[in-house]
């Protein structure tokens, strides 16, 4: 038998099972995912007139592998400022839809929508695509 000596770690990418097509959760205290949801708030902020918004967190989200990099799907808590004298500030939540693609070392925001809890009873999750 002729052993060779490797770098440490070279062979480790067969100790590990190949990344699946499916959504795994995300780790919120993670700072990177919640610099993806600070992101995701300012790219949906740049250019809407009439509400100020401000990231507070990302409260849950789910990641995946795809073609073009790793894609997230964020809940994040926002707080909204109307630019009305009297109007009340409001914390909602929202789903950010992030692509971070990692060989150009770049994000993109793909949605940006209201979140809204599924339908309660029986019946399988439905993943936004």
């Amino acid at each position: 038998m002729d052993l060779k000596v490797v770098a440490h770690g070279q062979n480790d990418a067969l100790l590990h099972k190949p990344k699946s097509c499916d959504w795994e959760p995300v780790n919120v205290h993670d700072q990177y995912v919640q610099e993806l949801g600070r992101f995701a708030v300012m790219e949906h902020v740049h250019g809407l007139c009439g509400v100020g918004m401000t990231f507070i967190c990302v409260v849950s989200g789910e990641s995946k592998m795809v073609c073009e990099g790793k894609k997230y799907s964020l809940v994040v808590e926002v707080k909204e400022v109307p630019v009305l004298p009297h109007a009340c500030p409001a914390i909602k939540l929202y789903v950010a839809d992030v692509l971070d693609k990692q060989c150009a070392k770049s994000w993109e925001l793909l949605a940006f929508k209201p979140f809204c809890l599924p339908p309660m009873g029986p019946g399988p999750v439905i993943h936004n695509a």
